[in-house]
């Protein structure tokens, strides 16, 4: 959880949510941009407290952009981090899957590597401990830009820490759900099979 001992910038927040597309150990170039750690972080919709939060914090890049990156004038457009996972298409589609059903969502990335931590605020090694799916805290930046025309709030990626498991996004199951233990009979019964004589070539 947050730290009450640290005092967080005007335009940083801690986001509680399910981590999505977690590319949190290599960075991870998409298309031609250059290559960012990156995830994606879903927050409910109902939770207005936090929703405030962020409110805040983009309001306060908001400021602080129209010195450091749009020459001192507010655009007449500012493109949103925040993005609806009910958005419906041209046709009445959704967009999204239904696992951002009721959904806020945001892209956060950074050049720099996050720290990923435990529960016990311990850094995780173990790179399977923290999948698509599992609920997090997102520590992350806003900050403003002006490319090409463009002119926005985005989320830097600053630091992960795993709440708890949640429902796997990709479907994958661990190991340790589709395995059991080898023992001695099952051993035994693939000695035995290897010994056939009418095995393919390719077990000889």
């Amino acid at each position: 959880m947050a730290n009450a001992n640290y005092t967080p910038k005007p335009t940083e927040v801690c986001i509680t949510g399910i981590g999505s597309y977690m590319n949190l150990w290599e960075p991870r170039a998409f298309g031609a941009n250059e290559p960012k750690y990156s995830m994606v972080i879903l927050f409910k919709k109902t939770d207005k407290r936090q929703i405030e939060a962020i409110r805040k914090a983009i309001e306060a890049a908001e400021e602080a952009a129209i010195d450091k990156a749009w020459k001192g004038k507010r655009p007449g457009k500012i493109n949103n981090p925040v993005h609806d996972g009910d958005e419906l298409d041209d046709n009445g589609q959704r967009i999204k899957g239904v696992e951002y059903e009721g959904m806020y969502y945001m892209n956060v990335s950074n050049r720099e590597k996050p720290g990923v931590v435990d529960q016990n605020v311990q850094p995780i090694l173990e790179r399977d401990k923290i999948y698509s799916g599992c609920i997090v805290n997102c520590f992350t930046n806003f900050y403003g830009y002006s490319s090409n025309g463009n002119n926005g709030i985005s989320a830097s990626l600053e630091n992960v820490q795993l709440v708890s498991d949640g429902k796997r996004l990709s479907g994958k199951q661990p190991a340790s759900v589709v395995f059991a233990p080898v023992t001695d009979e099952d051993l035994a019964e693939i000695d035995e099979y290897l010994q056939r004589d009418d095995l393919p070539d390719f077990f000889k």
